[in-house]
């Protein structure tokens, strides 16, 4: 039978060994081993305690007993390293400057760069740690200009959103939105499909509304009509009746 008597400031430095987030779950349940034989814990108690085998625990005693706690916090396990590892910048510049539609692909553009052969699945492994995602492409607007979005930000936008603020004028945001008068059907556990009436859903109640931009007074057109240059119309009206004095 192994014994483990431990000093005063053993038991103090194994202490602190436990508390230190530093160390792993299995380092702690080493030292945890330790200090319970030091109580006079037996092994099969231990082994019962803390779900371990008994030939586990006698191990975990052996290596205090040869190196003292040292050996027992050193770090000896197996951490296996990628081949890529050297060309881990250079692989990521590549991917940032030019992403690739598919592990083929991403395949491909390794072998190239790194004259390493990897199959789909090691490159989507390889990608995922290197913090990719397959995420779904989004168009720019066609007549999109970058700078005269900017300009109208900067020279328009901002000076009439401080106005609005010390309430000298007033921003409104304006957007339609357009309600389906059906019913969004959701998932049940059963026997046989479940059907429920319900609307067609071709009918559309729609909203063309305006929200001030800092107090969010939200005034309305709500209609079963189509939103038209008409009901733009009306809204103005609303708004201007509203507001007969504000810019």
């Amino acid at each position: 039978m192994i014994e483990i008597q431990l000093t005063e400031q053993e038991i103090e430095d194994l202490n602190e060994a436990i508390d230190d987030p530093s160390h792993s779950e299995k380092t702690k349940i080493k030292l945890l081993v330790i200090r319970m034989r030091h109580e006079g814990a037996k092994t099969g108690f231990i082994s019962k305690c803390l779900n371990l085998h008994i030939n586990t625990v006698t191990n975990y005693l052996n290596e205090f007993q040869s190196g003292k706690l040292p050996a027992t916090l050193e770090d000896i396990y197996y951490k296996p390293t990628s081949s890529l590892d050297p060309f881990l910048a250079c692989l990521t510049c590549s991917f940032r400057a030019c992403p690739v539609a598919d592990a083929k692909q991403a395949v491909e553009r390794i072998q190239r760069l790194t004259g390493i052969q990897l199959s789909e699945s090691q490159t989507r492994r390889f990608m995922k740690n290197l913090g990719m995602k397959l995420r779904k492409t989004a168009p720019v607007p066609g007549k999109c200009d970058h700078q005269l979005q900017f300009d109208f930000y900067t020279r328009e936008l901002l000076p009439r959103l401080e106005e609005a603020r010390i309430g000298e004028r007033k921003v409104l945001f304006v957007d339609a939105a357009h309600f389906v008068l059906g019913a969004f059907l959701g998932l049940v556990w059963c026997f046989q499909r479940v059907f429920l009436k319900t609307s067609p859903g071709r009918q559309r109640y729609n909203i063309l509304g305006a929200i001030d931009s800092h107090n969010q007074e939200f005034t309305s057109i709500r209609t079963t009509e189509n939103i038209n240059a008409l009901s733009i119309v009306q809204l103005l009206d609303l708004v201007r009746e509203k507001y007969p004095h504000m810019p």
